[in-house]
């Protein structure tokens, strides 16, 4: 069994307060069971006042987390604030780290991490909870695909920062106070661990039934389709007009990798001076590609229907993570997916909410769980 407690606090400046207010939601004196890790997301602000590395400095536990453009417990939600959850066990145990920089050599450094924290573990992990970093240069593709590897299969359930202003400004991973801005933190579970995935994503019925082939591509550089030039292909479909991006931050580009697993969707980023698209993760060779609608109601839709889903089962805590592009999508009414889930879910289900710049979450085959993939425009959910 996972005890969960909560903490919120929207105190900035005051760092004495913001921390005494959290600690007072949290009462680790009388809730604190034998093993404990910490998940942090907060808005850049308290990482620059010393909020967060004057909190993790008073829980004794390793805790992990990311900034956020937006985050929510049941004690509250929004945008400049810090929200904190803690899993405490007797019988599951806990064992994180961070990473050296995983640049260049992704593999080299994740391995060397994971193979430490495995090491401080009694029994084999059935979980895995990941924050990777947001890097340009190296894709969340690369990192969930050596992640995988490592651990042999683990699943894994994690997101990216998603520090936002007009644009992405400062994502950064959280270990123990200090922030990383290259560098993976994970956490691995064992022992009395029974993780329960659910997503949800783009509705079947708002994917265009006309659909293309990936004919060249490199990682998340999509080179050209059905043999044309990407952006030129894109253009022929009104997409973007002249090379200018019209919506491109609400049209996802639906992926299926054509080896029975779910599709994946991506958004596009940017486009490059050759005429590339670059998108949100990777889009393989010979891969399907189609594109979709996405609208405010639909975020809410598909919200509801996880939560449907999560109400028919039991748990003790659940962590949700939500693509900051579905926040973009409900414009003016931005607190609509937050307040649904604090009013749906309430006190009776402890949960983290938060938006992510990716996702990663194990791809379902029917009753199995497959490799795990990174997302974009994804909302995920791991009950425990």
């Amino acid at each position: 069994m996972i005890r969960t407690l909560t903490g919120y606090s929207d105190e900035i400046d005051d760092v004495e307060l913001a921390v005494s207010e959290i600690l007072e939601h949290l009462n680790i004196k009388e809730n604190l069971l034998r093993n404990s890790i910490g998940i942090i997301a907060c808005s850049l602000d308290f990482i620059k006042s010393g909020v967060v590395r004057a909190l993790c400095g008073e829980l004794p536990f390793d805790v992990v987390g990311i900034n956020t453009f937006g985050s929510a417990t049941a004690l509250g939600g929004g945008y400049m604030i810090l929200s904190v959850v803690v899993l405490t066990s007797d019988d599951a145990s806990f064992s994180a780290g961070v990473s050296k920089s995983v640049e260049p050599n992704p593999r080299q450094s994740i391995e060397e991490l994971y193979n430490g924290i495995a090491a401080g573990l009694d029994d084999e992990p059935k979980l895995m909870l990941a924050i990777l970093p947001f890097l340009p240069r190296t894709s969340g593709d690369t990192l969930t695909k050596c992640l995988d590897s490592i651990s042999g299969g683990v699943p894994i359930f994690g997101f990216v920062p998603s520090d936002y202003t007009t644009n992405f400004r400062l994502p950064l991973v959280i270990f123990n106070g200090e922030t990383y801005q290259d560098s993976c933190a994970i956490v691995l579970l064992s022992g009395s661990v029974r993780p329960r995935f659910f997503s949800s994503a783009i509705p079947e019925d708002k994917v265009l039934k006309r659909k293309a082939i990936v004919t060249e591509s490199d990682g998340n550089y999509l080179k050209s389709i059905n043999g044309t030039l990407a952006s030129e292909f894109i253009e022929s479909h009104g997409i973007i007009e002249r090379g200018n991006i019209w919506g491109s931050k609400v049209i996802p580009f639906i992926i299926d990798f054509n080896d029975g697993t779910p599709c994946i969707v991506r958004v596009l980023n940017m486009i490059t001076r050759e005429g590339y698209l670059i998108l949100g993760g990777e889009a393989q060779e010979n891969s399907t590609i189609g594109f979709g609608m996405f609208d405010s109601d639909d975020i809410i839709d598909t919200a509801s229907c996880l939560i449907d889903a999560i109400s028919e089962t039991s748990h003790d805590c659940l962590l949700i993570a939500s693509c900051v592009t579905r926040n973009f999508i409900l414009e003016l009414d931005n607190d609509a997916e937050i307040e649904l889930f604090r009013s749906r879910l309430g006190n009776d289900s402890p949960f983290l909410f938060l938006y992510g710049g990716g996702e990663v979450y194990p791809a379902i085959c029917g009753d199995k769980n497959c490799s795990n993939r990174f997302h974009n425009l994804t909302l995920v959910c791991c009950a425990l």
